[in-house]
């Protein structure tokens, strides 16, 4: 795995720079120093292990089927959505949405039932 991918490029630096200190100056530096930077090692080992835990969970869920799952629904939404713009087509074309007077109720009540006749 490339860290420089997934991470900081600033703390990779920092990392690789404490580290090169360490190997470098092992010999001539105060234990003081020495156990800082140690410290400091730790510390930033610490965050750069979490950050590529965090990228491999995330990578582990981006696989090609869930991106497939996620293409299916947005396609399934959109065909929703054209469902819904021809039913209220529909119901426009079927529903009057004009009033209706009792007057002209009665009347076709009276002409059917005169034709049932």
């Amino acid at each position: 795995m490339e860290l420089d991918k997934f991470l900081n490029k600033t703390d990779i630096q920092l990392y690789r720079g404490i580290l090169h200190k360490i190997y470098k100056d092992f010999d001539n530096m105060e234990p003081s120093v020495l156990g800082d930077l140690l410290d400091k090692l730790k510390e930033l080992h610490n965050e750069l292990d979490k950050v590529v835990q965090q990228k491999n969970t995330q990578q582990m869920y981006n696989t090609p089927y869930v991106k497939r799952l996620d293409l299916l629904k947005i396609k399934k939404d959109k065909e929703d959505l054209e469902k819904m713009k021809n039913k209220e087509k529909l119901y426009k074309e079927y529903v009057k949405t004009d009033g209706v007077l009792l007057s002209d109720i009665y009347r076709e009540i009276r002409d059917n039932k005169g034709m049932k006749s």
